[in-house]
């Protein structure tokens, strides 16, 4: 009888369905011969030969995977002059931790030669026999401006002169003439030393250009006089690609463009525990006020916003059409194959009675599967796995389909959306961005919504994805791995899927008697106009089911002395700074829309009382306003004051909470990590 009962005590957790605990591999990643750490190595993963993820090693040579499913991996090593190393058969258990020390040997290949010609600022190289990764010691300048470089090490399609990147093409940056003998030079550096990005990053038709990738510029808000300008007004935001797009960056050793730094977006990557809404609106207002922790004198407000709670057995019947791009540059391990695993891990999440399309574009548009219910998921899995990669890019083609297919299958009640995967790369058809931005402000009159997913390396278009999220009344993630699309599409699923409100904005009226001057930290691209905000006519920004949109201000008391106060003269015939209300600070006004109404609502709430110390605030307050000071050093801010990273880092940990994925705990290793490449020298692609 004891061993019947011990059999049935066993075979419980199989028999409740329970599934086995995830493992995770570390890896120690270090030179062969010095036993030194390798530092920024790219590290894949493969289970059966498919790639499922992927890592960069930190400055510690360390790198991690986690969770991973019990099974047998392999990892595949890359560093710029080693040979690539690949592990295989690395066995991962349920609940199980496997380490993994691996050494990397030198490698010896070199090139015969390798020529540059130099004309006008430009320049452009032959390959010869092998790509290139760097330059070794010593490059040969020849007659007539060309540039013959000898031993470099063959790897990845890359060459640095005078600490700018060439590819092939013509690129700007490189010296009309060089002259002697030129060899690499080592910087030493201060930490938080943030060199003239000009000098490192080149223009491009006013935009950034990493490789074929395009950022908008972005003017930094400065400060403004409350008793001239008592209005501040803006678009609320929940895009979070800025912050994975960086991270990308700076897990490939190298600094952002500024111009991918969008502050609100690092902000709004992460939740927070705003407490439950307590009326009847779908989405209400939170505040608090500390001491500014970079600027001593000055204060800082969150604004918080809290949407409702939707459980997934409560969301209305979704009809959903993943609008895919196929088209040749969509051909890398990190793009169309982890499109497809993304989407997948997005329909396991989905109901049963859920709708699926699949709609596809490359030199022209099509249909890959009609509207398919979610139980039948082999048939939606099947047509992802029948997707390959090749053509140019039609997008506007696809658009146009995707919505049509929508608009025919339309769910009353319900949630319909476009969800659009692509590097962004739209090379026939409509291809003017802002073309595109009209086609999607009219397609979202039809009540579909459009979410964009960004993917991969060299060719992102982010400055044609985050215009087109924001039109479409949808929202805009990057995903660089599989643990991105996790994070996306389970962990944010109903924030990702469902709106609570829309055309949500936020309007701050500033009491100068308190508020000398302020200063909106991020949303650059999302100002409006003071009298947008009553307008219901304009568009503004969404709201998901579950989310929190963060917001922060820092203030400048009326009581301050600064360096702007002799600039001008006093206003004779501004208006008194005597008030009636000696307690508030400013009034915060939202207004938002139901999803299926044109009709706004209007909340409004007072700031009053004395701001607490930064040390005493809550641990949301410290930890965004770390997140804030990380993207304004990141990003070359002129109003990071006396932020340090060392700094950020134990404001984060200080303040990283109950933390259930990892995430906060991952930024705090990000700063540490853009401290480390500061320190020691890097580039900016």
């Amino acid at each position: 009888m004891k061993r019947y009962v011990l059999l049935l005590l066993i075979s419980l957790p199989f028999l409740s369905g329970a599934q086995p605990l995830p493992g995770q591999i570390k890896l120690l990643i270090t030179d062969k011969a010095s036993k030194e750490p390798i530092p920024f190595c790219t590290v894949l993963l493969y289970a059966e030969e498919l790639l499922i993820d992927n890592a960069v090693s930190d400055f510690d040579g360390k790198a991690l995977f986690a969770p991973v499913d019990p099974g047998t991996y392999s990892i595949k090593i890359s560093s710029m002059g080693y040979e690539d190393l690949m592990i295989k058969k690395i066995v991962v258990s349920g609940g199980q931790t496997v380490v993994y020390k691996a050494e990397m040997s030198t490698s010896e290949q070199v090139l015969e030669s390798i020529e540059i010609v130099t004309h006008k600022r430009k320049a452009k190289f032959k390959r010869n026999k092998q790509n290139i990764a760097a330059l070794t010691p010593g490059i040969q300048v020849q007659d007539k401006g060309e540039l013959r470089i000898r031993g470099a090490r063959s790897g990845n399609n890359q060459v640095f002169i005078d600490g700018v990147k060439i590819r092939d093409g013509d690129y700007d940056g490189v010296p009309e003439s060089i002259t002697g003998t030129h060899k690499p030079q080592k910087t030493k550096r201060k930490r938080n030393e943030y060199p003239d990005p000009q000098r490192v990053y080149s223009y491009r038709s006013q935009q950034y250009g990493y490789y074929n990738e395009e950022y908008i510029p972005i003017e930094e808000n400065e400060f403004e006089a409350s008793h001239a300008n008592p209005l501040s007004t803006f678009s609320i935001d929940v895009d979070g690609a800025a912050y994975a797009n960086t991270r990308r960056f700076l897990r490939d050793g190298t600094l952002p463009p500024a111009d991918a730094v969008r502050i609100e977006e690092f902000i709004n990557y992460f939740q927070y525990d705003y407490p439950k809404l307590a009326n009847e609106h779908p989405v209400d207002i939170h505040t608090e006020m500390s001491s500014c922790p970079w600027n001593e004198d000055n204060f800082l407000l969150k604004i918080g916003l809290k949407a409702d709670e939707i459980e997934m057995e409560e969301i209305s019947r979704q009809n959903l059409v993943f609008l895919i791009d196929v088209s040749g540059s969509m051909s890398d391990p990190n793009k169309l194959p982890l499109v497809k695993r993304s989407l997948k891990m997005l329909v396991n999440e989905l109901n049963d009675e859920d709708k699926i399309s699949i709609v596809v574009y490359a030199g022209a548009s099509g249909l890959a599967l009609p509207p398919t219910k979610v139980k039948d998921q082999d048939k939606i899995f099947a047509a992802l796995e029948n997707l390959n990669a090749g053509g140019s890019t039609a997008g506007g083609a696809g658009i146009e389909l995707a919505y049509k297919k929508g608009q025919e299958h339309f769910v009353k009640n319900g949630n319909n959306r476009v969800i659009l995967c692509t590097d962004g790369d739209f090379n026939v058809g409509i291809t003017n961005r802002d073309e595109l931005i009209k086609l999607i402000e009219k397609k979202r009159e039809s009540g579909i919504f459009l979410s964009i997913m960004g993917f991969g390396t060299g060719n992102l278009h982010d400055a044609t994805l985050e215009q087109l999220a924001n039109k479409g009344n949808g929202n805009y993630n990057y995903i660089d791995n599989l643990s991105e699309a996790r994070k996306v599409f389970v962990h944010d699923l109903r924030g990702t899927l469902v709106m609570v409100a829309k055309d949500v904005k936020l309007q701050l009226e500033f009491n100068p008697a308190k508020v000398k001057s302020y200063r909106l930290i991020g949303y650059e691209n999302r100002m409006l106009a003071d009298k947008d905000f009553n307008d219901d006519t304009k568009d503004a920004g969404e709201v998901g089911a579950g989310h929190t949109v963060t917001a922060l201000y820092e203030i400048v008391p009326a009581n301050a002395q600064t360096k702007d106060d002799v600039l001008v003269d006093e206003l004779k015939y501004s208006s008194s700074l005597k008030t009636e209300y000696p307690n508030e600070w400013m009034t915060v006004k939202l207004r938002y829309k139901l999803p299926d109404s044109d009709e706004s609502t209007k909340i409004e709430h007072v700031v009053s009382g004395e701001p607490q110390a930064f040390e005493k605030s809550s641990k949301d307050l410290r930890f965004v306003s770390a997140v804030a000071a990380f993207g304004m050093l990141t990003r070359g801010s002129g109003h990071s004051g006396n932020a340090a990273f060392k700094d950020i880092a134990q404001w984060a940990k200080d303040a990283k909470g109950k933390d259930e994925h990892g995430y906060r705990a991952e930024f705090v290793q990000l700063v540490q990590l853009t401290d480390d490449l500061l320190v020691t020298g890097y580039s900016r692609r």
